[in-house]
């Protein structure tokens, strides 16, 4: 069994002091200790058709906290990561991993820093099969999916510098044929 730490159920108070002392990964495992018992939600992803049904009935589920979730459609990740980063919210339920891991491709959702403060990650449509959440409780622990994110991260990144050395290159043979295309004409007169 993996004892790698899993992100907590509840909202993360934020012990910096704590912090400061220790390092990233005692952070996930002491954070542990400083959850309190009703998460504050948040749905995201796009609600058509039945799903809007299912997510409310999913929510409903948890009990404490569902009746004022805020919905986030996937143009306003920009919102969810703010207001999981200033605290508002504490548990997010997504539609499904592909809704989730668009907002992590796109770099609108950093879930390096929602493991930093507990936020539990629940998924309406859960891969496999599985029936617990994503990450919470066990089915797959926040340094898979950490690492997951840094991976992808380092890899657009480099992606990212391959495309702008690429577009220099073209822009520099641009220019010389347009240049020769000007100079050939005026070098025949």
């Amino acid at each position: 069994m993996n004892d790698a730490p899993a992100l907590a159920v509840g909202t993360y108070t934020g012990c910096k002091p704590c912090h400061a002392v220790i390092g990233w990964e005692k952070r996930l495992a002491h954070a542990n200790e400083h959850v309190s018992a009703a998460p504050r939600w948040a749905i995201a992803g796009r609600a058509v058709g039945g799903d809007a049904d299912r997510l409310r009935a999913e929510l409903s589920r948890h009990g404490d906290g569902a009746d004022t979730a805020r919905w986030y459609a996937t143009t306003d990740f920009d919102e969810l990561q703010e207001a999981v980063t200033s605290g508002d919210v504490s548990a997010v339920l997504f539609t499904d991993v592909d809704t989730m891991m668009e907002g992590v491709f796109d770099d609108r959702l950093r879930l390096h820093e929602w493991a930093a403060r507990s936020v539990r990650i629940e998924l309406l449509d859960k891969p496999l099969g599985n029936s617990g959440p994503l990450v919470g409780d066990g089915a797959i622990d926040s340094r898979t999916l950490l690492a997951i994110e840094a991976a992808w991260r380092a890899w657009y990144a480099a992606r990212r510098r391959r495309r702008a050395i690429a577009g220099a290159v073209l822009s520099v043979l641009a220019i010389l044929a347009a240049t020769a295309a000007v100079l050939i004409p005026l070098a025949m007169r």
